[in-house]
């Protein structure tokens, strides 16, 4: 025969497997064992491949019904008589012993939708070179052999050395016109490749483009193409080739043109598509010895029975058969099987795998679907890392805290046997995945990591050692974390001050309505309790702040007869002392502090205003404090009078700039946060006759102009307070984005140590903020009437260094 003739068959061929078969990524015939009885069951059909097992000393006969053939036919009979107008070849490419083909199949009954065809496999029939299955009757084509090197799946169908030859059936073996003889090995290989036509295939679509809806459709009429690689073996092309077709009158009413038209039994009832995953592989060879183990997840794709399979994975030469009958996950149409070859001998370069999936459709014995894989081996040996990590002891476990909560652990135990270097990926939430931003990001070293839980967690946390040459690892712990809310809290009401216990932690809130409320740490501020009305009611209340206790100071304005007033409440509301301080239309009313829980003036209030007496020509300011434990009236502190003008530098106060007030760590020094002229400085009070002048301590921070990075604050800002190390946070809003900057102060101007805050944590106009000396946090008020007004607290975490 000629030889493009002869290539042109075999092309042909490859493509004619319009069948029946349920094969997906490959179909095959398995031997099992059966009764006698179990195939005295299945006497009603007609046509079907069995093996006969005689035991004359036992007189018994075994019968086992490998398939039957009633859906499945060899598709031969109708696309070959002549003309061939249902094969085509298209672009033919040579590449020395290469041979690359378009090969379409059309169906040959135009408008007969009742003939609609499902798994349709192009076969290609050849000798076989791979002996040595656990299954003593397979064979398969291999190196040296004609065969097709991008196939879809294997095949068992049609193959003359087990289906008779020839018969003049659609249930046996055909030679195809285009085939080439081969009289002394007569296609021998029992397993075959093949190539998978439907309408959702275009020439080189992989297999995972098949959808499960249309299941593997070929409509009556159409014309599918499939790209075809084959290699020529030692001795030319020697092959032959079939067409598998599946199929089933269809139910319902004409015109069958949809997948439902037909009955599921139209589709074969074996595996159609297998995919791989290596999850592990270690295997090695390095030219004199070698070992390894490999881990492989298989997904196994069935029209019926997706997770009522078992699978067989066998390699000969490398390793005896594994098998596994119980998936470990799935989904839809499919499940997953895992795979562990442990005593395994590879061959150098690569090996290949043979997968055979047996449906319980099909029955013990019966055929199955069948996959080629292969598997890398490495040149050298490799032995996988040690993984080990436990929770830090600064971070116990379980953790409970405001989010984030920060969990630190550790990984310095883990190792690798062969010394590489090792590669971390962290997976710190539960959800399998690895290094995912920004759920798996974290602070520090690879092997010492910190991780701020901003939501909880009940779960594990996974470490995955990698070691760069096939090794790896994973180990989990489990963890149990619970983040309170800390940002964005929405309030009762239009919240006004706020100040913190510095002996707890806990939580005052005054509200526009002269209400108070409570919000304690020891239930993570969750619940919210009333305390007592602030003031008259007909006043404003203007600031607040609590020192240890409890003990509350606000200022109100608009109280008839006084025009604004000083208080001093106990813990229960309890008035301690009530004092007025003149006209609220020429009076200017600041801000207050606490003193913190130690120190000189430790549990002292105080509170800073002006009074304008502009008609004298000259105005005062006032420190008033109150000290603990609140028996005597409050001690003025006067500065003086001062000429009524605006007084500007880091070392002059003037009562209308001032927009936040705060104490120094010791409780000496008073710290006046400014604008316009943008500057925060340390004051102290100074003994002068019968008063206390307030005067410049030697120490500020600020630009002394509006700046819009850390240097200094915008013409916005809002609020100062101090934290439990002595820095001070800035409440500013730079282009409606809210920030707090952090600052220490000194004798040249202090030092900037950045920001933290945003519009995603601070949701809305920021107003006020208030730290504390008892655990670092920082509470932020802000909101408006027509957004609503709530609460974020940060963590010292969050913050700068």
């Amino acid at each position: 025969m000629p030889k493009t003739i002869l290539l042109l068959g075999l092309l042909i061929a490859v493509l004619s497997a319009f069948g029946c078969s349920s094969g997906g990524d490959v179909d095959v015939l398995t031997p099992g064992e059966a009764s006698h009885e179990q195939a005295a069951e299945k006497t009603h059909q007609m046509w079907g491949l069995w093996q006969f097992t005689a035991d004359p000393a036992a007189e018994t006969l075994d019968v086992v019904p490998m398939r039957i053939a009633e859906m499945h036919l060899n598709a031969l009979h109708f696309l070959e008589p002549p003309p061939f107008v249902y094969l085509s070849l298209e672009n033919l490419e040579f590449n020395s012993n290469l041979i690359d083909a378009d090969i379409g199949l059309r169906h040959p009954f135009l408008g007969l939708t009742e003939f609609t065809g499902f798994d349709v496999c192009g076969t290609l029939i050849t000798n076989g070179s791979i002996t040595g299955f656990s299954d003593p009757d397979l064979r398969m084509a291999g190196e040296g052999d004609t065969r097709l090197l991008n196939p879809d799946g294997y095949s068992r169908w049609w193959n003359p050395t087990e289906f008779p030859v020839n018969d003049g059936s659609m249930f046996s073996y055909k030679d195809g016109f285009l085939g080439a003889p081969d009289s002394q090995a007569h296609y021998n290989s029992t397993l075959n490749a093949y190539k998978y036509f439907c309408d959702d295939l275009a020439a080189d679509d992989p297999m995972s483009d098949v959808t499960q809806e249309k299941r593997g459709m070929f409509s009556a009429g159409k014309k599918n193409i499939r790209h075809y690689t084959i290699e020529m073996g030692t001795e030319g092309l020697i092959f032959n080739y079939a067409v598998d077709a599946c199929w089933m009158y269809p139910q319902g009413d004409f015109p069958w043109t949809a997948p439902d038209d037909f009955a599921p039994e139209a589709n074969r009832p074996e595996a159609w598509r297998i995919s791989v995953t290596e999850v592990e592989n270690t295997l090695w060879n390095d030219g004199t010895e070698s070992g390894g183990e490999s881990s492989l997840a298989i997904d196994v794709y069935d029209w019926f029975n997706a997770h009522l399979n078992t699978v067989r994975v066998e390699s000969p030469g490398n390793f005896g058969m594994v098998e596994s009958e119980t998936p470990i996950g799935g989904g839809e149409g499919y499940s997953t099987y895992q795979i562990d070859i442990i005593d395994a001998t590879p061959g150098e370069g690569s090996i290949d795998l043979l997968i055979c999936i047996e449906s319980e459709d099909v029955g013990p014995g019966g055929l199955g679907a069948f996959f080629r894989y292969e598997l890398t081996v490495s040149p050298e040996s490799n032995l996988d890392p040690v993984c080990d990590f436990v929770a830090d002891d600064e971070t116990p476990l379980p953790a409970e805290n405001f989010s984030p909560v920060v969990v630190t652990f550790d990984a310095t135990g883990s190792y690798d046997p062969d010394e590489d270097i090792l590669t971390f990926e962290w997976d710190f939430d539960g959800d399998e995945i690895y290094g995912e931003d920004p759920d798996d990001n974290y602070f520090g070293d690879p092997d010492n990591p910190t991780h701020h839980y901003t939501s909880s967690l009940d779960g594990d946390v996974s470490l995955r050692l990698t070691d760069g040459n096939g090794g790896e690892a994973i180990c989990s712990l489990e963890v149990v974390v619970t983040a309170h809310q800390s940002k964005n809290i929405q309030l009762r009401s239009q919240a006004v001050d706020l100040g913190v216990d510095p002996s707890n932690g806990d939580l005052w809130i005054v509200y526009d309505d002269r209400q108070v409320w409570l919000y304690a740490l020891n239930n993570w501020y969750d619940d919210e309790t009333y305390k007592y009305q602030s003031c008259w009611n007909n006043a404003d209340v203007k600031f607040m702040d609590i020192a240890s206790g409890g003990y509350a100071m606000y200022m109100t304005i608009g109280h008839p007869g006084y025009g604004c007033e000083l208080n001093f409440k106990n813990s229960t509301g309890g008035t301690t002392f009530g004092v007025g301080l003149g006209t609220a239309g020429s009076s200017f009313f600041q801000d207050g502090t606490n003193f913190g829980t130690s120190g000189t003036y430790a549990n002292n209030l105080a509170m800073y205003f002006g009074v304008d007496n502009v008609g004298m020509g000259y105005y005062n300011y006032y420190m008033k404090e109150l000290a603990n434990p609140y028996t005597a009236p409050p001690t003025y502190n006067v500065s003086g009078n001062m000429p009524y003008s605006p007084v500007t530098g880091y070392n002059r106060v003037f009562h209308e700039y001032v927009v936040g007030l705060d104490t120094g760590l010791e409780g000496t020094d008073f710290w006046f946060l400014e604008a316009p002229d943008y500057y925060c400085a340390a004051f102290k009070k100074v003994p002068y006759s019968s008063w206390h002048v307030l005067s410049y301590n030697d120490s500020y921070f600020g630009a002394g102009s509006e700046q819009t990075d850390d240097t200094g604050w915008t013409a916005d800002v809002c609020d100062l307070s101090r934290d439990d190390t002595g820095r001070f946070h800035v409440l500013d809003n730079v282009s409606d984005e809210p920030v707090i900057k952090v600052f220490t102060g000194s004798s040249t101007g202090g030092t900037s140590h950045g920001h933290y805050g945003d519009s995603d944590t601070i949701g809305s106009t920021p107003l006020k903020l208030d730290g504390g000396d008892f655990d670092g946090k920082m509470f932020v008020l802000h909101g408006s009437a027509t957004d609503g007004y709530y609460l974020s607290i940060f963590m010292p975490i969050e913050m700068p260094e």
